[in-house]
């Protein structure tokens, strides 16, 4: 399908939920696209399904939507597989199928430091213990969100996510604020905080405090600052 312009980091299947849900293919540099111009998005497993025996390996079922006919079909581009069989190898164009994804980037080509949509940064203290992450919203504190920061965590709490959308603005004006915030690591001494604000579903300013440290915050337009707490590194803008 031509050139390859990027590729993401590998995920191990034996870490995917057995759910259906969001999964983030992360790319390892910034992948900048042209306007008007046609773009594949690949998706394949390792080992490839022309190795031998690769079908003991842990199976992954990718999520989709049907449609019973054509049209509707899949309206947000084509969907193809590829059928490999004995080193002869096409590819089939698939009408009825929507594989559900979505890019995340900046439409302006690669990200800049503008771009505050998905932020990392390091909360350098226990963050396990923690009971409370508060979203405030300055401009509408009858609207602020409280998340149970325990009841988000996995079993050995290794790991915190939250995903979700909350109503914000005034009487009769609210509109959802959406919002992903989960770990990419933590322990009882340091944790990795990831913050998915994206810009076309958030247009009010946020504040974001675990307890009474304050992490991050965030203006209308999606200017990002450091939090006021110690414990809290400088944000790394993806």
């Amino acid at each position: 399908m031509g050139t390859v312009l990027g590729r993401t980091s590998l995920i191990d299947s034996g870490n995917l939920p057995t759910e259906l849900t969001w999964i983030e293919f992360e790319f390892l540099q910034p992948v900048p696209l042209q306007p008007n111009t046609q773009y594949f998005l690949r998706l394949r497993s390792q080992p490839d399904s022309t190795v031998v025996y690769s079908a003991t390996q842990p199976r992954i079922h990718w999520g989709y939507i049907h449609t019973a006919y054509v049209p509707p079909g899949y309206g947000g581009g084509i969907a193809y597989r590829f059928i490999d069989y004995q080193g002869s190898g096409w590819y089939q164009e698939l009408h009825q199928y929507d594989f559900s994804f979505r890019l995340i980037g900046s439409p302006c080509g690669p990200p800049t430091q503008t771009d505050s949509r998905h932020v990392h940064f390091n909360y350098n203290a226990n963050a396990q213990d923690a009971l409370t992450l508060h979203l405030i919203f300055p401009d509408y504190p009858a609207d602020n969100y409280d998340i149970d920061f325990q009841a988000n965590l996995n079993p050995d709490r290794t790991e915190f996510f939250w995903e979700g959308t909350v109503l914000v603005g005034p009487t009769g004006q609210k509109t959802e604020q959406k919002l992903k915030i989960h770990t990419h690591s933590l322990s009882s001494s340091a944790a990795q905080f990831c913050i998915h604000r994206d810009r076309r579903f958030n247009d009010k300013a946020l504040r974001i405090d675990l307890d009474n440290e304050n992490l991050i915050n965030y203006s209308a337009g999606g200017e990002v600052t450091q939090g006021t707490s110690a414990y809290v590194s400088e944000p790394e803008l993806q």
